[in-house]
């Protein structure tokens, strides 16, 4: 059983899942070419979408919650996205 599961986010982007244990997931990097702003905004929209499914399905699995603080991450166009988590993502240190 995994506990105290959490993103990891690395220059405001999902870099990987991880336990008490360990990484149980990594993150491809999202490339950024000039003039592809928006399919690199999209691509980062679905690597967090998928990192929070990732983390409910393992929590849902009986993991406790380490989202107590939780609140919803802003979307890169600065609206709110509710589905998507909000854990820092400016270094590789986990937020409890």
């Amino acid at each position: 059983m995994h506990t105290k599961v959490q993103i990891i986010c690395k220059n405001n982007k999902p870099y990987g899942i991880r336990d008490d244990a360990g990484f149980l997931f990594f993150f491809t990097k999202v490339s950024k070419f000039q003039g592809q702003e928006e399919r690199y905004r999209q691509e980062l929209e679905e690597q967090f979408t998928l990192a929070d499914y990732l983390l409910t399905a393992l929590q849902e699995r009986g993991q406790p919650t380490p989202n107590a603080a939780y609140t919803p991450r802003q979307k890169l166009d600065g609206t709110n996205n509710s589905s998507v988590p909000n854990n820092g993502g400016t270094n590789d240190t986990p937020t409890p």
